[in-house]
C-alpha cells in the first residue's frame, strides 16, 4: 500500500484514504495562486496503486469508462476512495470524495496480464 493511502475497510467494498500533501510536485504550477491536483494525478496517486494491489487477480488496467471529475482537490485535502468490483466482470467502480462531496468517479477496466 502506498505510504499516502490508508486502508479503511476489508474486501467487499474496498475503501481507503489518500492525503493530498501540499508538497506534492503535482501542485506546482497547476495553477499559480490556486493549486489543484490534476485529475490524472488523482487517478495515478490515489486510485490505481490501491486497485492494483487489491485486484491482483484481474490483471492490468486496460482503460477507463464514465470518469467524471466533479470537484477540485486542493492541497492538504483528505480524499476518501471507495471501490466495488462489478460482479462477473473485470471492472471496478470507484468513487472519490472529500467529506460529503464527490470529487471523481468512474469505472476501471482490467484485462489479463
Amino acid at each position: 500500500m502506498s505510504a499516502e493511502c490508508e486502508e479503511l475497510s476489508p474486501q467487499t467494498v474496498h475503501e481507503w484514504e489518500f492525503h493530498a500533501r501540499r508538497d506534492l510536485a503535482h501542485f506546482r504550477d497547476h495553477f499559480p495562486g490556486m493549486p489543484i491536483l490534476p485529475g490524472v494525478a488523482l487517478l495515478d496517486l490515489a486510485v490505481f496503486p490501491e486497485l492494483l494491489r487489491w485486484c491482483t487477480d484481474l490483471g492490468v488496467v486496460r482503460g477507463l469508462a464514465r470518469v467524471k471529475f466533479r470537484r477540485p482537490v486542493m492541497p492538504d485535502a483528505v480524499v476518501r476512495v471507495a471501490a466495488e468490483r462489478l460482479p462477473g466482470q473485470a471492472r471496478v467502480r470507484f468513487r472519490a470524495s472529500i467529506g460529503d462531496d464527490e470529487c471523481a468517479s468512474g469505472i476501471v477496466e482490467f484485462e489479463p496480464a
